[in-house]
């Protein structure tokens, strides 16, 4: 059963959305999870405020899960977890959140858990989604997601 005192998030690992910019191995050998280079304040998109909101609502304890849309915007009825963790650091001066990954291990990194699960919402899931709780709402979709 999850927790209904914290918050879980469904993060992506395609820099750009490109295959080119995947950092899945990256972040899961060095046990963090970021969406984004430091750009200056003054490269700041209105997406990438709207996403370092998000992240900032972050914290340590919070379940993290990165996923691989399955098709595209309003055409992708499905996603596919590809590792779970749980939440220790927030650091919003690399914008990093550091993680310990349950699924896959480090010494997993090739391994991708790949439950396909379905999509919640209209559009797509953005590079950072969340928070979601453990509530009535999200009961039944939340546990497919993060249940090990």
């Amino acid at each position: 059963m999850l927790n209904t005192d914290i918050n879980y998030w469904i993060v992506g690992s395609m820099l750009g959305g490109t295959k080119e910019g995947d950092i899945f191995q990256e972040c899961i050998e060095r046990g963090y999870w970021y969406c984004w280079e430091n750009p200056d304040e003054q490269e700041l998109t209105p997406k990438i405020k709207e996403m370092r909101s998000k992240f900032g609502s972050i914290s340590p304890g919070d379940r993290i899960a990165i996923k691989k849309q399955l098709g595209t915007g309003k055409n992708a009825s499905f996603m596919e977890i590809r590792a779970i963790g749980v939440v220790n650091v927030v650091d919003t001066k690399e914008w990093r959140v550091y993680v310990d990954w349950l699924i896959p291990q480090r010494r997993d990194v090739k391994q991708e858990m790949k439950r396909r699960v379905p999509k919640k919402g209209p559009g797509g899931i953005t590079s950072i989604s969340g928070p979601y709780k453990n509530d009535l709402v999200n009961s039944e979709w939340l546990p497919q997601i993060f249940c090990i």
